[in-house]
C-alpha cells in the first residue's frame, strides 16, 4: 500500500510541475486560505408535472474539495475541444445541424 500511495504522490507532484502559473496560484490560494470545504450534499427534487409525481436525486457537489480538481481539469478540456469539428456548442449549434440533415427517411 505504500509504493502506490507513494506512486500516487509523485503524479500528483508532477501534474503540479506542468500547471501554468495562473493555475499555480488557483490550487495555492485554494489550499492555503483556511478554506472549510463542505461536503456533498444529496436531496430529491420532486416531479410535479409528471403523473403520478415522482422524484429525481440530485448530488450538489459544490463547494467540496474535489470541485477545485474539476475546475482546473474543465479548462483544459476546452481547449481541447474546441479544436473538435464534431464539438456542439450549445443547442442552437444542435439544432442547426439536425435542419441541415432535411427530411429523414420514413423507416428511420
Amino acid at each position: 500500500m505504500k509504493s502506490a500511495a507513494t506512486s500516487a504522490m509523485k503524479e500528483i507532484s508532477n501534474f503540479f510541475k506542468k500547471l501554468q502559473e495562473d493555475e499555480k496560484f488557483y490550487f495555492d490560494h485554494a489550499w492555503n486560505n483556511g478554506i472549510k470545504y463542505l461536503t456533498p450534499t444529496f436531496y430529491l427534487t420532486i416531479k410535479i408535472h409528471k403523473d403520478p409525481w415522482f422524484t429525481r436525486p440530485v448530488t450538489s457537489c459544490r463547494g467540496i474539495l474535489l470541485n477545485i480538481y474539476s475546475k482546473c481539469i474543465d479548462r483544459h478540456f476546452k481547449s481541447i475541444s474546441e479544436h473538435d469539428p464534431t464539438r456542439l456548442q450549445d443547442s442552437d449549434n444542435l439544432a442547426d445541424a439536425l435542419h441541415q440533415l432535411g427530411t429523414l427517411p420514413s423507416h428511420i
